[in-house]
């Protein structure tokens, strides 16, 4: 084994240091599959990161994120826009069933309900490259939406080699999503 070595790690280099592995994780795959516990941050933190590494790198970033319900939506676009300290569809736009969408042009991150993705998929499947991540939360939550939306984003994904998909759950069997995903049958 050799000697043994200590190396001292304060919080803000822990922090780069871990940004560095999961970006790297994520742009070199075109699956990512993220678990942690309920509250962690693996949205807010996971996204900001692939943010700000691609806007210091100068690399075009759309981000859609889907929730699986209406409030999931509202409060990950108030969760984002405070830790970005920025206002809402500025960067941060939203859109569930029965509301107005809310963007602009200058919108990097696009949180939608499960649904309203599923609908843009099944009617606008050709022009999902605009985005280059598709971030599914709290994917362990199985309903008809989910599954197919699953099924079209895995078409999606060998369509479109820009494209990133991150799954992101608390409890996850991330082996049978990844097989499923990656399965090219």
């Amino acid at each position: 084994i050799g000697s043994l070595k200590t190396a001292i790690i304060t919080i803000n280099q822990m922090e780069i240091l871990i940004s560095l592995i999961t970006i790297n994780i994520i742009n070199n795959n075109k699956v990512a599959i993220i678990t942690g516990n309920i509250g962690c941050g693996k949205i807010t933190q996971v996204s900001q990161i692939i943010y700000q590494y691609n806007k210091a790198h100068k690399i075009p970033t759309k981000i859609l994120i889907t929730q699986p319900r209406c409030m999931g939506v509202l409060n990950m676009a108030e969760r984002l826009c405070e830790e970005m300290q920025k206002k809402k569809v500025d960067l941060v736009g939203y859109h569930y069933a029965l509301s107005e969408v809310y963007y602009s042009e200058k919108t990097d991150y696009l949180i939608e309900t499960r649904g309203i993705f599923l609908e843009e998929l099944i009617h606008n499947g050709e022009h999902m490259d605009k985005y280059t991540y598709i971030i599914l939360d709290e994917v362990h939550e199985r309903d008809l939406n989910i599954d197919l939306v699953l099924l079209l984003v895995k078409l999606l994904i060998k369509r479109n080699p820009k494209v990133k998909l991150i799954l992101m759950s608390a409890v996850v069997s991330s082996k049978e999503y990844s097989n499923y995903l990656m399965n090219h049958q």
